[in-house]
């Protein structure tokens, strides 16, 4: 069996999010605190990953006060 481990490099990763709602929706990006995944025969096996909840950007709303 094939299995290589990998460490997510947070300095440099940043997850993309799309909320929906049933008038509209948000995007934005938020940090990845850390993170891992493995591959077993080159198949995704297994991930965690922590999100920095603090970082949360939505990005689609200009007016600061409504994006506070």
């Amino acid at each position: 069996m094939d299995t290589k481990n990998f460490k997510v490099n947070s300095q440099n990763s940043l997850v993309k999010w799309i909320g929906r709602k049933i008038t509209g929706a948000h995007n934005g990006t938020i940090e990845v605190k850390e993170g891992n995944f493995t591959f077993e025969n080159n198949i995704l096996s297994s991930g965690k990953f922590v999100i920095n909840t603090r970082s949360i950007k939505i990005l689609d709303i200009d007016d600061s006060e409504t994006n506070a």
